[in-house]
């Protein structure tokens, strides 16, 4: 029954990972630093205790080489071990007759996450010995037969090799072993595209080698069963005979070839042949395994209990996640999720691009937070939503959005955190920190001093009074898309005729004349009171101030944005603009916090907490969030968590969890 349920704890960095009903397949995944190597090296090491009787638990670890080498037929002898063997044992075993050049310092070598595992080193051995089996099975059969072997009566133990040569690699043929040389003895292949080679296994590339070798005790069960009648099967049905432990399989494999070994994996997985559990960080991994598969090893700062979780409970809900975020991999990075407002242009996602290195130059809070871009208010409000509400078992659910302050930022969510800029952009508008940047370049571009940089930004600001009231007029209007899914011509025609109809009817029930008054006096309030350069257009007034001072003479359009964002992350402007909404995202406090902690018993230990909380909540609401004393309020509700009933423990759990700490 492999590995069902473990419980580690205490082991180097990883305070707590436990599991219950695992599957067949069991991704692991999270961000460096987690303990996913601590976690499958303690399952190595403890085998004894986590795995069910008749299952092997064999080990890969996450440092593999492969060393060429010339092999004799004297070093096949003298190694009477199986690939599968090698992968069982907790040190390299030893070749009895010496072994190959170049190998013999391999045995007695410990096999563990902090050394490199030499064993691949050994999958060409096993693969010669395998080949000797067929040799030796065909001489017996002769003598038995009276000097012929009639066809089909010796099973072909090499055909399992074939077989996951033409599934993983089908470019390539196992084209057999050359003991010509008992000195040098060549497992070969040759490109089933082209018909060339053959070569020797050696010459492989590394992804090729990597994926032969990975399932290659496999290969010798599946041979194994065949000299054995069927031996793989004698066993209890519910048995599942190996539990293979992978750190990273994706090293040295192409995407390609990540899907062909993932997809192998499920089927021996789902035949109940074997159990994975593996960590990965491979994009393509993690995009590719279903809800019942992913398991989230969280760092133990952000976790209060256990740091190990199933992402999501369903398909449909993981499959939402994804859509939002673009892809798992952001899910399982350990870092808050944020999604951030940015401007839609003609080029997409390259802007969104720029603008997460914008935000990681000036914010240095941004490093620790996952960008996930979106283009509108709306977009990042329902984004935020949905992730929260799709019950992903994040750690500390840190599903926030960061909004632009160029319109209202009343009625949103406590998890969506406005700052007081237009756009990225405005946050490069600091004149100090602007000439700071320019002032090498002064004589070039005929700047030579700071007052040179304030006049030329105010007359951009003051030239800027009616595109302002434009573009705030242009937000306000309905955005409504016409189109239709009629095929004839006339109900086509019809549809969009009526469609208009209503978009015009909403436009002319706007009362235009007073938006326009309104915008006005506000774009005049944003200029009297000194806040244009945060509140006006700052990619438009930043493309103006390069243009109208011939920048291009000493900078590249976005040599110029980076040069000025890093110049600007050294003023005391980007901390005060950045600081309150950066704290509100680091320091979180949720709103749940009072109805949950009610439900527990009175208590002088749960009227502390209430109060507490209730305190950082109130500083969190003022925009003063309170960092100290975050560390001990999580342990202090951890520990009132298991004192109670299942249910509401796993709530104070998470709401623990959820409060943000420095």
């Amino acid at each position: 029954m492999a590995i069902r349920s473990f419980n580690i704890q205490g082991v180097r960095g990883l305070r707590k990972a436990s599991a219950v009903e695992l599957p067949n397949l069991v991704a692991i995944a999270g961000p460096n630093g987690a303990g996913k190597s601590t976690l499958l090296e303690s399952l190595k090491e403890r085998r004894g205790a986590f795995l069910e009787p008749g299952s092997t638990l064999l080990y890969v670890g996450p440092h593999r080489t492969w060393r060429s080498t010339q092999l004799a037929q004297v070093h096949v002898s003298g190694f009477p071990f199986s690939f599968e063997d090698i992968l069982q044992a907790d040190i390299i075993p030893q070749y009895q007759y010496g072994a190959p050049p170049g190998l013999h310092f391999l045995s007695g070598l410990m096999r563990n996450a902090s050394t490199a595992d030499d064993s691949n080193a050994l999958a060409k051995t096993a693969l010669v010995r395998l080949n000797n089996q067929q040799r030796d099975l065909v001489n017996a059969e002769f003598e038995a037969q009276g000097g012929q072997v009639a066809a089909g009566s010796v099973p072909d133990l090499l055909g399992p090799l074939k077989q996951l040569v033409s599934i993983l690699l089908p470019h390539l043929e196992f084209a057999g072993v050359d003991s010509t040389s008992e000195q040098n003895i060549l497992v070969l292949f040759r490109r089933s595209d082209t018909k060339v080679g053959p070569f020797d296994i050696d010459t492989l590339s590394s992804g090729e080698k990597a994926a032969i070798s990975l399932f290659l005790p496999f290969v010798e069960r599946e041979a194994k069963a065949l000299l054995h009648d069927d031996w793989e099967h004698d066993t209890d049905s519910d048995v599942v005979p190996i539990t293979m432990i992978l750190d990273e399989p994706e090293i040295h494999l192409h995407p390609l070839l990540q899907f062909n070994v993932l997809e192998y994996m499920r089927t021996i997985a789902s035949q109940g042949r074997a159990q994975f559990i593996f960590a990965t960080q491979s994009p393509v991994f993690l995009d590719l395994l279903q809800d019942d598969e992913l398991y989230v090893l969280s760092p133990p700062g952000y976790a209060v209990e256990n740091q190990l979780s199933r992402l999501s409970s369903s398909a449909e809900r993981l499959d939402v996640a994804r859509a939002l975020t673009g892809s798992t991999h952001m899910l399982t990075r350990g870092k808050p999720i944020v999604f951030v407002e940015g401007e839609s242009t003609a080029t997409g996602n390259r802007s969104a691009v720029t603008d997460e290195r914008l935000m990681k130059i000036l914010v240095p809070e941004v490093e620790h937070w996952a960008i996930a871009p979106a283009r509108s208010r709306n977009e990042v409000v329902s984004a935020a939503n949905a992730l929260r509400n799709a019950s992903l078992l994040l750690p500390g659910m840190p599903v926030f959005g960061l909004v632009d302050a160029d319109t209202s930022t009343t009625g949103l969510p406590d998890y969506v955190v406005p700052w007081p800029v237009a756009m990225i952009e405005n946050l490069l508008l600091d004149p100090q920190q602007l000439w700071e940047a320019l002032r090498d370049h002064g004589p070039t571009i005929g700047m030579t001093c700071i007052e040179h940089v304030e006049r030329s930004l105010n007359t951009i600001v003051a030239g800027r009074v009616e595109e302002e009231v434009r573009l705030r007029i242009r937000a306000a209007m309905p955005g409504l898309f016409i189109t239709t899914d009629k095929s004839d011509a006339r109900e086509a025609l019809d549809e969009i005729d009526r469609k208009a109809a209503e978009l015009k009817k909403e436009i002319t029930e706007i009362d235009l004349a007073g938006k326009v008054s309104e915008y006005r006096a506000r774009v005049q309030e944003i200029l009297t009171s000194g806040q244009a350069l945060e509140r006006f257009h700052g990619k438009s007034i930043l493309r103006d101030f390069y243009k109208r001072n011939s920048l291009s003479k000493v900078f590249t359009t976005n040599g110029f944005k980076v040069a000025a964002a890093q110049s600007a992350a050294k003023g005391e402007r980007i901390r005060r603009l950045t600081e309150p909404a950066t704290s509100k995202i680091k320091l979180y406090i949720p709103p749940s916090w009072r109805q949950i902690l009610a439900r527990g018993i009175e208590s002088p230990e749960r009227d502390r907490l209430i109060t507490e909380v209730g305190t950082h909540r109130s500083f969190w609401e003022a925009g003063a969030p309170k960092s100290t004393g975050r560390e001990e309020l999580r342990r202090d509700m951890a520990n009132y968590a298991r004192q109670q009933e299942a249910d509401l423990a796993s709530d104070i759990f998470q709401l623990a969890n959820e409060i943000g700490t420095p």
